[in-house]
């Protein structure tokens, strides 16, 4: 075996803010060897990114500040949850009500309404 002639790339996740510039890229028409090797990723990765664009795009759009710089795809309603919790959660900050874990899984259960 010839070490020296292949080189082993290791697994690595790719945050979305970088999988947003490679569709870019893709998008303006550059091979994906050449955005691959760009990114040093294998040309697999960058064309497997161009088939799962529109599921990268749907997160996009609903992803928060903190999520957007993930390395996976979440599913929507866990990312709407997410926007609906913080929504609460900022609401109570603001009518000074002190938040706690009680509070939350009160919450998550739907057994309390705070207006």
């Amino acid at each position: 075996m010839n070490n020296c002639s292949q080189r082993i790339m290791q697994r690595k996740a790719i945050p979305l803010e970088t999988k947003i510039l490679i569709l870019k890229k893709l998008a303006d028409g550059e091979e994906s060897t050449a955005v691959a090797k760009e990114f040093e990723l294998h040309e697999s990765t960058a064309r497997a990114l161009h088939k799962r664009a529109s599921k990268i795009n749907e997160t996009i759009k609903n992803a928060t500040k903190e999520s957007r710089s993930a390395s996976y795809s979440r599913s929507i309603v866990i990312e709407k949850t997410e926007k609906a919790l913080m929504f609460w959660i900022k609401d109570l900050s603001k009518k000074r009500i002190s938040i706690h874990g009680d509070l939350i899984k009160e919450k998550e259960l739907g057994s309390i309404t705070i207006n």
